[in-house]
């Protein structure tokens, strides 16, 4: 519901000039826009390659934030490292409230 009424809401709002062309295009422009880039240009493969990237970096971050886990976890290094301390500052809790949690 809400969508649709946004969607309407835009345009009504181009196509009655109230937001000028130069400040927001119309549903027209757009899908005129986006038909031209998916037959012509290399749209598919553009979103294809983006997609891969984001894969990539949050594999890369899950398998990081993973091994760092594991290291604060279960070894003593990450005692030594204070990495615990440093993850637990980074989000706003403090030391003596994680001990007593569990």
């Amino acid at each position: 519901m809400i969508p649709a009424a946004v969607f309407l809401l835009w345009w009504i709002l181009t196509g009655t000039h109230v937001i000028p062309a130069t400040a927001l295009s119309t549903p027209r422009a757009t899908w005129d826009s986006f038909t031209y880039l998916l037959n012509r240009q290399d749209l598919a493969g553009d979103v294809g390659v983006s997609l891969r990237r984001a894969a990539l970096g949050l594999a890369l971050g899950a398998g990081v934030g993973t091994a760092l886990g594991i290291i604060v976890g279960l070894y003593r290094l990450g005692e030594e490292l204070e990495l615990r301390d440093r993850l637990l500052a980074e989000l706003g809790v403090h030391r003596e409230a994680a001990d007593s949690s569990g």
